[in-house]
């Protein structure tokens, strides 16, 4: 319950409902752009059903292709579907996907996943904020109460339901979600939004967007919450109360139709992550609850170059991010540096190639927690990637094959090979038909591989069977750094078709 205030400098509003039930498939525009410009909001108000199925997308074929075509289970939330929704936080907004499973464990923890079990951290999700990677490398899944917009400056999400690792590389298996924010020049003038209510006690939003000349645009925003704890339903205390501040700065410089500069910087940072944890006491088998003021901090900046020519494009990324947490008691620190190139060009008249390499580098730094702790306490992780990706079009406009490979070295498993092919056939302009084959896996996380965890103090004496005495040892579980990637084979198949003016199945 929460009473909100907006005021508008720029901008309208299209008022326009969408109804999408999709299952997902391609035939890929060869030589376009693997970045897609947004439409204007208010284009959307004068497209018909059949256009707001094209509207083009990127996160399965790398290039923009429209979503009707797209070879896999697909879903595009739209930022008039994000408006429309009332939703104050990026996690909510996905309650909006068929297939995927939101669950709000607490008042800042959320377990989402698709086309599978869900828990909060969801291990086989591959989550991107613009080009971003945020799944978390210590305890796999993503923490969401960290990574929040603005949003009335998201521009869209794109949800894949199924394997995306040819693409994504691992921990892509059951989807993958590409979280993309508006560009500067669409956030010009003031926003301001604020208020208060139970659950939600207070919150705001202020962004302003400008321009230095006719070339460079730039928007500059914050944002604040304040939570109070999740109501138990026994009616228990769960200490679990919080807040919040992000903030950040865009700015988009075109220095030619072929030639543009992206610089995003983004920051948060609360002192209060409140958590009501169980925890082993000397006793046997005794708990005891304990009230936990965690954090959390970090920054990040992210430099992207993107160059179009008559027959492709080429996009170079990269991206420094400093975390701090404490979870559980535990105090991580963690540096990552990434970096990304990807290219795609027509070979011919029927083959399109979307190619790529990459390299991230992380490290982090842990200290013991009451009951959690890692060995070794400081880890460095060396990721090396490459892909390829090749559409051929068997019948143009009808009938196209992709098919491509992800290639990875990472330091837990060494090396793996992510492949998959995608056949999609569209009979017309209202039908198509899709099928794939897919192997993915996941790789160990820092907790699999290295965490050693205190399950329970037990009593010498009792657990031999004999008289208590009074003397307590810890049951200890460690991690295995001899794990092996958890893999899977894909087999999916999918139809899309409009019906009429009024209905898409």
């Amino acid at each position: 319950m929460s009473t909100q205030l907006a005021f508008r400098q720029h901008g309208g509003y299209a008022l326009i409902a969408i109804f999408l039930i999709l299952l997902g498939s391609p035939s890929l525009k060869a030589g376009e752009s693997a970045s897609v410009h947004s439409l204007d909001e208010d284009a959307y108000f004068d497209m018909d059903l059949h256009a707001l199925m094209n509207v083009d997308v990127t996160s399965v074929a790398g290039v923009a292709q429209p979503w009707f075509d797209t070879p896999a289970a697909m879903y595009l939330i739209t930022s008039e579907e994000i408006r429309r929704t009332g939703h104050r936080h990026l996690a909510e907004v996905l309650r909006l996907v068929p297939g995927v499973n939101v669950q709000r464990q607490g008042s800042h923890q959320w377990a989402i996943s698709a086309r599978g079990f869900t828990s909060r951290f969801s291990n086989k999700l591959q989550v991107l904020m613009d080009g971003r990677v945020i799944y978390d490398p210590i305890f796999s899944g993503v923490m969401w109460d960290a990574h929040d917009l603005i949003m009335e400056d998201v521009d869209r999400i794109e949800v894949v339901r199924g394997p995306g690792a040819t693409l994504w590389g691992s921990n892509a298996v059951n989807g993958v979600i590409n979280i993309t924010s508006k560009r500067a020049e669409q956030t010009q003038g003031l926003y301001l939004t604020g208020g208060i209510g139970t659950l939600h006690r207070g919150f705001g939003s202020a962004r302003y967007g400008g321009k230095l000349g006719e070339s460079v645009h730039y928007r500059i925003w914050g944002k604040y919450a304040n939570y109070d704890e999740f109501p138990s339903m026994s009616g228990a205390k769960r200490s679990d109360d919080w807040d919040m501040a992000t903030g950040g700065v865009r700015v988009d410089f075109e220095a030619d139709p072929q030639n543009t500069l992206t610089l995003i910087v983004n920051f948060h940072d609360s002192d209060r992550m409140g958590e009501s944890v169980p925890t082993p006491i000397p006793g046997h088998f005794t708990t005891a609850t304990v009230e936990l003021d965690g954090r959390a901090s970090g920054a990040n900046i992210t430099g992207r170059l993107e160059h179009q020519t008559g027959e492709g494009s080429w996009t170079l990324q990269t991206y420094f991010d400093h975390t701090e947490r404490e979870v559980y008691g535990v105090d991580i620190d963690r540096n990552t540096v990434d970096v990304d190139f990807r290219h795609n060009f027509n070979l011919n008249d029927r083959n399109s190639i979307v190619w790529g390499a990459g390299w991230q580098y992380t490290e982090d730094q842990t200290e013991d927690g009451l009951f959690i702790s890692f060995r070794p306490k400081n880890k460095s992780n060396n990721l090396l990637t490459a892909f390829i990706q090749n559409t051929y079009a068997i019948f143009p406009d009808e009938l196209a094959l992709t098919g491509g490979t992800k290639l990875e070295h990472n330091g837990y498993t060494g090396f793996e090979i992510q492949p998959s092919g995608r056949l999609n056939w569209t009979p017309s302009q209202d039908t198509t038909i899709w099928g794939s084959i897919s192997r993915t896996v996941r790789t160990p996380s820092r907790s699999d591989s290295h965490i050693r965890l205190i399950g329970a103090y037990v009593d010498t004496g009792l657990a031999g069977g004999g008289p208590a005495s009074g003397i307590f040892a810890p049951v200890i579980l460690n991690g295995d750094d001899s794990l092996n990637a958890s893999e899977m084979m894909a087999y999916e198949a999918g139809l899309r078709q409009h019906i009429g003016q009024h209905l898409s199945v």
